[in-house]
């Protein structure tokens, strides 16, 4: 399954994403990019955008 975390660099976030990657699913996080940290494995993909704006949520890359 593909799964998008939103926030996933929030306090939580690495565990959830973690988890969801360790049970097989493909997992992208959505953050605004100020701050990366060490606990998402390199293979995730970041998109990076304000989820509260419409006209940068549009200028993403959609799942394939």
């Amino acid at each position: 399954m593909q799964i998008l975390v939103i926030g996933g660099t929030g306090p939580t976030g690495h565990f959830i994403v973690n988890g969801l990657k360790e049970r097989g699913h493909k997992v992208r996080i959505l953050h605004s990019g100020r701050h990366e940290i060490p606990e998402i494995p390199e293979d995730i993909e970041h998109i990076h955008a304000d989820a509260f704006s419409i006209d940068s949520l549009n200028t993403t890359t959609p799942f394939s």
